[in-house]
């Protein structure tokens, strides 16, 4: 659950694995919680959940760095338009010999993950974590958090048909790409198209379509229209994440069967889930 402030106003760097960690973490979060409470997730979790590589042995260096990275303080712009230097988590430490990672929230993300009462967004991680890209994982955010919903019969809430607009920049700088893409036809066809597909391919819970708003000759903003999906829909993203979770229940079981790495396999494995370069690492994600 995040406030819809946090999701349509918060401006932040993250990269794709990052994202992904910090989502597992925030899905942690109970009724009644608060910024001081602590959390405990088994590396294990986080490696099948994220899909990050455990069988290279090189798994606990990748999640210490990633959650070393989300203490760090830098600049972001808050949802009233201040900038500050901003942090997404205050402590983490792995206790000895447990195989989990214990951690707390930094102060300043009270007013926009605990005590919601009203005004907020919530998803199924499952839902978002199958998404590949912080471009497709950040529209569907976005686009969640503008949706109608209707309570079901069962007490659920499902999406109904919502039409919402943004502005061609202020698109691009909630998918991370204000500084790319100049041309119209490049960002449909690299950014907006991919994030589009690849969502109605994997997500159970809309469906999006959209269409360009033309100012004279140019394109100026987009147009979107957020239904449910449809029963071919939800079973092709059904069948999408049985193969992601086959996959993963696969490495699982290779690891417990092989022999653990020694610290010094570890420390000699050059991870690319480290490198910069690394397709995974180069997605970057503004909240806002």
């Amino acid at each position: 659950m995040k406030s819809n402030e946090l999701i349509q106003r918060f401006q932040y760097t993250l990269k794709l694995q990052q994202l992904r960690v910090l989502l597992c973490a925030i899905s942690c979060i109970q009724e009644g919680d608060d910024v001081n409470h602590w959390y405990e997730l088994s590396v294990s979790e986080i490696c099948h959940n994220c899909g990050l590589n455990a069988d290279t042995g090189t798994y606990y260096r990748v999640i210490k760095e990633i959650f070393a990275q989300l203490t760090q303080r830098e600049w972001g712009i808050l949802p009233d338009g201040s900038l500050a230097t901003l942090s997404w988590i205050g402590d983490a430490k792995f206790p000895n010999g447990t195989g989990t990672i214990k951690f707390r929230f930094h102060e300043e993300m009270q007013p926009y993950l605990f005590g919601l009462k009203e005004h907020y967004t919530l998803y199924k991680l499952r839902d978002i974590l199958v998404l590949d890209s912080v471009g497709a994982i950040r529209l569907f955010e976005l686009l969640k958090s503008y949706a109608y919903k209707k309570r079901t019969s069962d007490g659920t809430r499902e999406v109904v048909r919502t039409i919402k607009t943004f502005t061609l920049e202020e698109l691009k700088d909630a998918m991370g790409v204000s500084g790319g893409y100049p041309r119209w036809a490049d960002f449909e066809r690299y950014a907006l198209r991919r994030s589009i597909d690849e969502i109605n391919a994997k997500c159970t819970d809309m469906h999006i379509e959209y269409a360009p708003i033309k100012t004279g000759r140019s394109v100026t903003g987009v147009s979107f229209t957020i239904d449910p999906p449809s029963g071919v829909e939800v079973q092709q993203a059904q069948k999408n994440k049985e193969i992601r979770s086959a996959r993963n229940n696969s490495g699982e079981k290779r690891r417990k069967t092989s022999t653990s790495p020694t610290e010094e396999e570890r420390a000699f494995d050059l991870s690319s889930l480290l490198d910069d370069n690394h397709p995974l690492m180069m997605e970057e994600l503004p909240f806002g």
